[in-house]
């Protein structure tokens, strides 16, 4: 496999080379990200609110379980 044909990796420790033009900063971090949806063993559809703050602790334990890093040519 092509190491180079692979999606960019978005690093969340990087800094943006430019300023975004608009930031959203949510007025708190247990405030809705979006919701999440599966169908329970009993075939009910249920949702489950995830927060920023738990949307950005998600994310940093992906990098780190994937090892995730710049240096990495290859990620399991």
């Amino acid at each position: 496999v092509d190491v180079r044909a692979w999606p960019p990796i978005l690093d969340t420790d990087d800094l943006p080379k430019k300023r975004p033009a608009q930031i959203y900063k949510p007025s708190n971090p247990d405030t809705l990200a979006y919701l999440d949806f599966s169908v329970s063993t009993t075939g009910m559809l249920a949702g489950v609110k995830m927060s920023h703050a738990a949307t950005s602790a998600f994310c940093r334990s992906i990098k780190l379980q994937c090892e995730l890093y710049p240096s990495r040519e290859e990620a399991i």
